[in-house]
């Protein structure tokens, strides 16, 4: 079998926040794989991997809410949702907006173009992964702006993959040679972020041109916020 795995980069998805409240406990996770299954009645789906407890929390209470998300949601705000665990940390503190739909499904406000929340009817076992499928309970927007995309994410924010993803490939797996440079590239042992000394971290006041060995003891991944010493020379 031939498979070229930089192919499937070029499936397009969305990237949402899909979030759940379980006996007064609200946790959400980033995921791309919300799709809509159905016209009438409008019915929709979401995939998620059972270790995330957001999965956990949709199969208790059998609701969930989805925002969609603009292509300026910075980085520490997807990191916050896309790599870090909700049962090791809160991801749902004063920094975050909840809003409630007409039914009480909590909503994550920040970043966010519009909602929908759906009352899970039919789930499918995937093996690792849980598919839940609901109906369409309420849609409201929220402001104007232009949908993150996975593409979008992965080409202009060079953002990565959480390893909890039905859409993570493995890096050994991809075809294309990782270019060799100057300066040493390294590597985010959490999120598979690759800081480039070419590129630099502009976001992060880090300019082009300056090694890893240069940056600030301060500085943080971009994507998941962990600190240097968790990062591999490559």
């Amino acid at each position: 079998m031939s498979v070229n795995f930089e192919v499937l980069f070029q499936v397009s998805y969305g990237l949402y926040i899909v979030t759940s409240e379980y006996e007064g406990s609200i946790n959400g996770c980033l995921i791309n794989t919300l799709c809509q299954v159905n016209s009438e009645p409008p019915t929709f789906q979401v995939i998620l991997n059972k270790l995330n407890l957001t999965h956990d929390y949709i199969a208790k209470s059998g609701r969930f809410g989805v925002t969609i998300l603009s292509q300026d949601a910075p980085f520490e705000f997807l990191g916050r949702f896309g790599f870090r665990s909700g049962r090791q940390m809160p991801k749902i503190d004063d920094t975050i907006t909840i809003l409630r739909s007409p039914e009480g499904i909590p909503i994550v406000k920040n970043h966010g173009l519009s909602y929908l929340t759906c009352e899970v009817f039919k789930t499918v076992d995937v093996d690792t992964h849980t598919t839940f499928i609901g109906k369409l309970l309420s849609a409201e927007a929220l402001a104007e702006g232009s949908p993150l995309t996975y593409a979008y994410y992965r080409k202009v924010k060079k953002g990565k993959t959480s390893k909890n993803a039905p859409t993570y490939i493995s890096p050994e797996k991809t075809t294309k040679s990782i270019q060799e440079a100057t300066m040493a590239k390294y590597v985010c042992n959490v999120c598979g972020y690759i800081y480039d000394p070419a590129v630099g971290d502009p976001d992060g006041g880090v300019a082009p041109g300056t090694a890893f060995e240069s940056l600030p003891d301060n500085w943080v991944c971009p994507v998941c916020g962990v600190g240097k010493d968790q990062f591999s020379k490559m």
